[in-house]
């Protein structure tokens, strides 16, 4: 007796040619959005990048980090600042008030040199280009200046404000405030009321308050100070 054959299951080479028609036309149809989104992607990536090499910059001063500008006293010339120290004096405490200053980065450790300077699509950032501090991205065209920019913080940033020292009680009395000026400890003095001192950095700052004896200074007192904002006023008693 003889077997029937089952006929052969499988596509015919027309319905494969019509199935890859299909694939393709979806393709089509679908690779604007695909593409959007992985623009859309790249431009959350890049703001949160930027958003926290501005934390890299300025720290957290609700936490009393202060980042690389309370060490070193002023803004990063370059992004690359904040995980290369170059020739850039390095971290000691062995200042006034035992406050660090110098270089202590890396400030962005999960970034390499290559991260902090470039977008997500590897493109360099222009730092300090638009305002004081500003981060600007050229965006998905690639072109600074046009409408798909990214730029953070939206405006420039303050990195420095007025300091007064009040003194309890009052009397003939001299105050020097201690500040980093690129990594190297320097100071300001003022002799008379109002102790008031003008464009310093933000972070921690120490304070000595001398007594006057004629011509010479006998110090009294010592304190730490923090400056997180445009202006700070500081009562010191003893």
């Amino acid at each position: 007796m003889k077997s029937s054959r089952e006929p052969a299951s499988g596509f015919t080479l027309v319905e494969v040619i019509v199935l890859l028609l299909v694939i393709a036309i979806a393709a089509v149809a679908l690779a604007p959005s695909v593409l959007k989104l992985s623009a859309t992607q790249k431009s959350n990536n890049t703001y949160d990048e930027m958003e926290y090499l501005h934390q890299c910059i300025m720290g957290s001063p609700k936490e009393g980090a202060f980042g690389y500008v309370g060490d070193m006293g002023r803004l990063p010339s370059s992004l690359a600042d904040l995980v290369e120290p170059g020739a850039l004096p390095l971290h000691n405490t062995r200042g006034a008030g035992s406050v660090g200053m110098g270089w202590n980065g890396p400030y962005c450790p999960t970034k390499s040199k290559y991260d902090v300077t470039t977008d997500a699509w590897g493109n360099e950032y222009a730092y300090g280009r638009k305002g004081l501090g500003q981060i600007q991205s050229a965006g998905p065209d690639g072109q600074f200046d046009t409408q798909d920019d990214i730029i953070y913080p939206p405006n420039p940033t303050p990195y420095f404000g007025d300091v007064r020292i009040e003194l309890i009680p009052s009397g003939d009395y001299a105050v020097r405030l201690y500040y980093t000026d690129n990594g190297v400890e320097k100071f300001l003095q003022a002799d008379k009321q109002p102790f008031l001192f003008k464009n310093i950095h933000y972070g921690p700052h120490a304070v000595q308050v001398f007594h006057k004896d004629g011509d010479n200074l006998r110090l009294a007192r010592e304190t730490l100070i923090v400056l997180t904002s445009r202006s700070g006023v500081f009562m010191i008693d003893f």
